[in-house]
């Protein structure tokens, strides 16, 4: 029991003497700081019900996609825009099936090209 005291001891006195090396900054204060009150406050959650607004949005954007076919994603370099053999395909993502865009990785040249051009 006497151990277990002594040892106590010596870890406050460590731990005070730590402390005291500190700046006070990072110490903290018994003061009381006035801080303002701040409350977060996230966007409304929409439920995107039948008739509302932003569920006719949804329909009328996912309808465009539908009747425009697959778009086709350049690479794009200053005014240039490039294609390359072995596009890579962008799915819905609640349809697989579908394609909505293609695209290419670009090679490290073009990248560097484009590094170079900035």
């Amino acid at each position: 029991m006497q151990a277990a005291k002594q040892l106590i001891g010596t870890r406050q006195k460590l731990l005070s003497s730590r402390l005291l090396s500190l700046p006070s900054s990072s110490i903290g204060s018994s003061r009381a700081y006035d801080v303002k009150h701040y409350e977060a406050k996230n966007e409304p959650a929409l439920e995107y019900t039948q008739g509302s607004k932003e569920r006719k949005d949804v329909e009328a954007a996912l309808s465009k996609f539908a009747s425009d076919g697959t778009i086709k994603i350049p690479i794009c370099i200053g005014d240039r825009e490039i294609h390359l053999d072995g596009a890579k395909r962008q799915v819905a993502p609640f349809d697989h099936k579908r394609t909505l865009a293609t695209f290419d990785y670009a090679p490290p040249a073009l990248i560097q090209e484009a590094i170079d051009n900035c």
